[in-house]
C-alpha cells in the first residue's frame, strides 16, 4: 500500500491510545494542521475531532461531512509520529477551509500568539 502524505485540512482515522487522563483516546478522525513539508518527515501536529459535543469555546463543529461528524477539539492538539503508526489510515477525506482556520486561530490563541 503506498501512504500519501497527508497535507494541512486533511483528517486520518489514528489511535491514539495510549493516552494520559486529559487526552483523548482511541481510535478517531484527526485532523491534520501542519503543512505537507512538515509532515513528510513522518511527524503532524493535528487535533482529535470527537462525537461527544460540549458547547466549549474550543469546540469547532465539523460541517457536512460524510465521512465523519462531530466537533474539532482543538484544546486537545497534539503531534502524533504517523508514519510509524500502523494504524494512522488516511482516508481522502478533508475539513473545509474554514474550520481548518479557525482550528488554527484557536490553536495560537492557546499559545498567547
Amino acid at each position: 500500500m503506498v501512504r500519501v502524505t497527508p497535507k494541512r485540512g486533511d483528517v486520518i482515522w489514528a489511535d491514539l491510545d495510549p493516552a494520559r487522563p486529559l487526552e483523548m483516546p482511541k481510535v478517531r478522525p484527526f485532523l491534520v494542521i501542519t503543512n505537507v513539508d512538515y509532515n513528510k518527515g513522518g511527524l503532524l501536529f493535528g487535533v482529535p475531532i470527537s462525537t461527544v459535543i460540549n458547547n466549549g469555546p474550543y469546540e469547532i463543529p465539523v460541517i457536512r461531512n460524510p465521512s465523519f461528524s462531530g466537533v474539532i477539539l482543538t484544546n486537545k492538539s497534539r503531534e502524533i509520529d504517523w508514519l510509524s503508526r500502523e494504524d494512522a489510515n488516511y482516508n481522502r477525506s478533508a475539513c473545509n477551509n474554514s474550520e481548518v482556520k479557525r482550528a488554527i486561530a484557536l490553536i495560537k490563541a492557546f499559545l498567547g500568539s
